[in-house]
């Protein structure tokens, strides 16, 4: 697996009591096909991993306006959500 990648956090997230991208990683998948690996920080510290298929991750990409997966960081993770919807639609 790659090194995470952890950079300050943008301004996309809405507010302050929601869970937001805190690290993006690439990962492996069955059968070797890459996946984003998308850690998500809440407002009490926890944390959560959700690996994401190349499909998901264009979506995300588009609904974040990134062009680069490290712009991913401080992002809402209602776009995650909202990615995982649209590409397995």
């Amino acid at each position: 697996m790659g090194s995470a990648t952890s950079i300050e956090p943008n301004r996309r997230s809405v507010t302050n009591q929601e869970a937001v991208i805190s690290s993006v990683q690439l990962g492996a998948a069955h059968e070797g096909h890459a996946e984003l690996l998308i850690t998500l920080t809440y407002p009490t510290g926890g944390q959560t991993v959700v690996p994401l298929d190349p499909m998901s991750c264009a979506h995300l990409m588009d609904l974040a306006g990134a062009s680069q997966v490290e712009e991913l960081i401080g992002t809402t993770w209602q776009l995650v959500r909202d990615a995982i919807q649209a590409a397995h639609q």
